[in-house]
Parts: structure tokens; C-alpha cells; sequence
């Protein structure tokens, strides 16, 4: 617990839901999503998939005693199934001993019928940490509520060995400190990486713990964490309390983090991709994207606003199609700052402040609106920040880029001529959604087969590529874009990239999938194809060549 310093439109009820991006399954997206599709009503977050049936050996329990004997001999591929009722722990429940594939989830799909309780916010007593993951691997976390801790309800420690945790539709409320902690040693560190936190709910009653000494997922050198479809709410301290933490942070060293279709309300921060400079770690954040957010604050939310998105000393960090709304309570909505900051894109985002570069960042900024008034939206009052008929400096005035193919809702963009600025794109009543439709997973390209349309030679530094799809895999003629996993096989140097983007159109300036030399990195990604039904590839980086791998599974019509 060591601390470092702080150096929509007005859519049809059909056009209502959301999700998708990098790592996001399309099929589960947009099934999924259909009740809050139909039902029309703005929620957050929307409601998650039911999770399939749990494999392997099933431990149903329904008492205290049962839970914490349970965890306590949990053994590899076993499933801890909690009956509803709430639970009042007496000791931590620690999953640890080396085991792997092992879930603990309430027996049904609604978070709020399991709950489990520790000590309490400001009571320090026999369980200050609800949970933790320890020397264990492939956890599962899901349908819970987890609260009244003194320190965190959730801590993952990456310094015993903890990696590839999941944290879906949970509750987490009233943490005397962080609610989802990520700890190295930083003598050697190696975090927790490869986590997802989706669906959740992570808040305070009321407000923070007096001395402000809180975050909602605060994760050390973390590798490839997701961070999607969740509501954060009132992450924030008292008046006397100094500055909070953001209700997301990612240092220490974590790299590659996806921050998306988030909703933040009346968070003091809302995210930050590294707090500065930090010894012992080259960058306090590297790469990663930050988009499709609606961050709202109102204006007597919090004594101690700040930015609610913080690029500080993460180079190669994207931020695109972000909604920021703060009502004057801090005069900046976006900034990045200090000299590490380099090659940093903001780019689509719509806010009532300013982006401001502070003390020798760099960035390229295009399509960015900073002036947005309450008019723009449905009804910000509740943070629903789509955008109505009336935002017509938003409409239609974005750039065009490779990455969003689709807003907060998961409907495609563009629906007319251009992209919307911020995280929704805006869609008359009566507009239909592209629908999406699976097909057997398939390869397109391999660069390493025979020379041909869509296969050899490798990718060679700085050059740009096209690859008719239009009808090969069961991709009909008239697709808009393409549901595909996008592998980087070997490239003979490093750090480099790959940027898909419809074939015929300028190469934007964002990254697909990013790697290092001789490595092989794999990356979802939803691409939208060109008006001959083609992807160009850009390959990106100082000599050599690279190799090229794209599967579909999917496209949308």
C-alpha cells in the first residue's frame, strides 16, 4: 500500500445500447445489449450478458462459515456459486495457492443479490480487504456486491503472482482506500497484468474517505488491462480532504491499458494514464487508448475538481470520441503533461474545457471541440450525453480515423458524412443501427503464404498496403466493417505498429496494434473497409519488415 507522489442524439428506442471496441466480443456486444436497445431508458451500466453456466467442479455455498471454508480449500478449475443473501465476513477471502481457473460468483445474474461485507469503510477490524488474489491465475470475480472495507474490497497482488483476473457485473461501494488495488514490490516489480473490469458499478454512498486517499481500480505496472461499460460514481473526499485520486488510474510502469464506454459521475478525477515521472519505471504509463467515455461532474459535485482525463508521462497514448462535461468546475477537461509524453493523439472529443499540454508534453490534436453547452445533449443533468438534434458544431464534424468504428452506444459511425465529436454519434429517430452479423471465424491475410492479393511478401517499414475483403469469407458486398483479430507475426525490428483503415481514404493517425521487434502480438479490432470493400494496412515502423495475420469472425451491414 505503498503511496507514490501526485507529482445523443435523440435516438429511437432502437438505437439505445452500447458497447464494442478492441478486445470486446461483437457477438456478446450486441446480443447482449439488445434489452437496453429495446427498452430505450439511458443506463448504466448496461446490463451485463448472463455468464455461461460454470464448468468443472461446482461449490454451491449459502453461509458465511461455507464461503470462507470454501475459498479456503478452493483448488484449480472449481467454481464457489453464492446463494443470495448478505454475507458479514470474518476473515479475508484469499484465493492463493497456486491455482488457476476458479471463479467466485453469486448465484444469479443481478449483482445486488449477493453481498459481501468487511469490517468497514472507517472500521478497521478483522477483514480491512474483502478479497484477494494472490499466487493464482484465471480468476474469476462476477454478480456481487463487495463493500464496508477499510482498505480496498478487491486487492490483486502481482508481487506473489497474480495475473488474468476478471471483474464482471459487481458492486463495489464504500472503500476506506482503493477499490480495486493492483500491487507490485517495487524492489522487483511485476504487476498484475491482463485484467478486465467490465460491467461494474464502483462508488461511494456519499463521499471518500476523509484523508482522500482513494481510487476506483488503482493498478501498479499492470500490463493489457480492459477497463470497459462501467459506471464510477462520487469517487471523491470530503471538502476538508485533500485532492482524490483518479477513479481510474494506471502507473507504475502499466502499459497498454483500454479505457472505454465508461460513464464517470461526479468523480474529482476520472483517468489517468500515468501521475508523472517515477523512478525505477521507464514511463508511468505507456501506450493504450482512452475513448467512447462520458465523464460528467456537476457543478457543486466536489470541493477538489480536477481534469477528468490526465495523460501524464504516457507516450503513445490515444484519447479519442470522449464526452467531457465539468460545468466550470476546473478550467482543463483533458491535459497531458510532463516530457514523456510524446506521440500522445487526442483526437474527436467533445468537452466544456480545455486540452491543455503542460510542462513539455507532446501531442497531435485534430477534430477536437471544446466549447459544448448543456444544449448539446439529451439530458446532462444525469449524465446522459448523447447528443440531440440541436448539437450541430458536433454533428458531422469529426475526423476521420481508424480506430471507433463505433460510439458509446455500439452503433457505427459515421451515420452521415462525417463523425461525430465525442463518444456518440448521433442518430435521428427513426435511424436504424448497423445490424452485426457472425460468420465461421476465417483467415483473410497471411502474409507468410505464397506471394499474393492476400498473402506474401511480409509488410515493409513505412508503407501502406491494400487488401480486397469484400466477399471472401462470407463478407457480403455492401459490409460497413469487419469484427477481426489482427496479429503482428515477427517483424524483424521494433517498437512498431500497424494501422488498419479503410482502403481510399487518408491514413489516420492511430495504431491498430502496437509491438516490439520479434514478437507476435494479437489484438481484437472492429475495421471499417473502403468504398471497394478494401482494408489498407500501414505498417509502421523504422526498417524491416513485418508479417500480417488477420482472422474475421464477424461483420456488420
Amino acid at each position: 500500500m505503498r503511496r507514490l507522489p501526485a507529482p445523443r442524439g435523440e435516438k429511437s428506442p432502437a438505437g439505445r445500447w452500447r458497447g464494442s471496441s478492441l478486445l470486446a466480443s461483437p457477438v456478446a456486444i450486441v446480443l447482449a445489449l439488445a434489452a437496453s436497445q429495446a427498452a430505450g431508458a439511458f443506463t448504466v451500466p448496461p446490463p451485463a450478458p448472463p455468464l455461461p453456466p460454470p464448468s468443472g467442479t461446482v461449490v454451491n455455498v449459502s453461509t458465511v462459515t461455507q464461503l470462507q471454508n470454501a475459498v479456503a480449500a478452493l483448488s484449480s478449475n472449481t467454481t464457489i456459486l453464492i446463494a443470495p443473501g448478505t454475507y458479514q465476513l470474518t476473515q479475508t477471502l484469499r484465493i492463493r495457492g497456486g491455482i488457476s481457473n476458479v471463479a467466485l460468483r453469486g448465484a444469479t445474474n443481478n449483482r445486488d443479490d449477493v453481498v459481501l461485507l468487511g469490517s468497514g469503510m472507517r472500521t478497521s477490524g478483522a477483514v480491512d480487504i474483502c478479497v484477494t488474489g494472490e499466487d493464482a491465475a484465471d480468476i474469476l470475480i462476477a454478480n456481487l456486491s463487495i463493500g464496508e472495507a477499510f482498505y480496498h474490497p478487491i486487492q490483486l497482488k502481482g508481487e506473489l503472482g497474480c495475473d488474468r483476473v476478471r471483474l464482471y457485473n459487481l458492486r463495489l461501494f464504500d472503500a476506506g482506500e482503493q477499490f480495486v488495488k493492483g500491487t507490485v514490490d517495487f524492489a522487483n516489480p511485476n504487476g498484475v497484468d491482463n485484467g478486465t473490469v467490465e460491467y461494474c458499478v464502483i462508488e461511494y454512498t456519499t463521499v471518500g474517505p476523509d484523508d482522500g486517499y482513494t481510487n476506483g481500480v488503482d493498478i501498479h505496472d499492470g500490463a493489457n488491462w480492459v477497463i470497459r461499460y462501467n459506471l464510477f460514481r462520487n469517487i471523491r473526499g470530503p471538502a476538508a480532504a485533500p485532492l482524490t485520486g483518479p477513479a481510474v488510474l494506471m502507473w507504475s510502469g502499466s502499459s497498454n491499458t483500454i479505457c472505454e464506454s465508461n460513464t464517470f459521475i461526479d468523480c474529482e478525477r476520472s483517468i489517468a494514464f500515468g501521475l508523472g515521472p517515477q523512478s525505477g519505471f521507464a514511463h508511468g504509463h505507456q501506450g493504450g487508448i482512452i475513448r467512447n467515455n462520458f465523464i460528467y461532474r456537476a457543478s457543486t459535485s466536489t470541493a477538489h475538481p480536477d481534469a477528468g482525463i490526465s495523460v501524464w508521462d504516457s507516450p503513445g497514448t490515444e484519447v479519442l470520441h470522449n464526452t467531457v462535461i465539468q460545468n466550470g468546475t476546473y478550467p482543463n477537461a483533458i491535459e497531458y503533461r510532463f516530457p514523456g509524453s510524446t506521440r500522445v493523439v487526442i483526437a474527436n472529443n467533445l468537452t466544456d474545457g480545455a486540452i491543455a499540454q503542460r510542462d513539455g508534453a507532446s501531442a497531435t490534436l485534430a477534430g477536437n471541440l471544446t466549447n459544448a453547452t448543456p444544449a448539446f445533449f439529451v439530458n446532462p443533468s444525469i449524465a446522459d450525453l448523447h447528443l440531440a438534434a440541436t448539437a450541430t458544431a458536433a454533428i458531422d464534424q469529426g475526423v476521420n480515423i481508424a480506430d471507433c468504428p463505433l460510439d458509446w452506444d455500439g452503433q457505427a459511425r459515421p451515420v452521415g458524412p462525417a463523425r461525430d465529436v465525442g463518444a456518440d454519434e448521433y442518430r435521428p429517430v427513426g435511424a436504424v443501427a448497423a445490424g452485426f452479423h457472425t460468420v465461421v471465424p476465417c483467415r483473410l491475410i497471411d502474409t507468410r503464404n505464397s506471394t499474393g492479393p492476400l498473402g506474401g511478401p511480409a509488410l515493409s517499414a513505412a508503407n501502406n498496403r491494400a487488401f480486397p475483403l469484400a466477399g471472401l469469407c462470407g463478407i457480403p458486398p455492401d459490409a460497413r466493417a469487419l469484427s477481426v483479430n489482427v496479429a503482428a507475426v515477427t517483424p524483424t525490428t521494433g517498437p512498431g505498429f500497424f494501422t488498419l483503415y479503410p482502403g481510399g481514404t487518408p491514413r489516420p493517425l492511430f495504431s491498430t496494434i502496437n509491438y516490439s521487434g520479434g514478437q507476435i502480438r494479437a489484438n481484437n479490432a472492429i475495421v471499417t473497409l473502403g468504398a471497394a470493400g478494401d482494408v489498407a494496412v500501414y505498417c509502421g515502423q523504422g526498417s524491416g519488415t513485418a508479417h500480417l495475420v488477420i482472422d474475421v469472425n464477424g461483420y456488420f451491414q
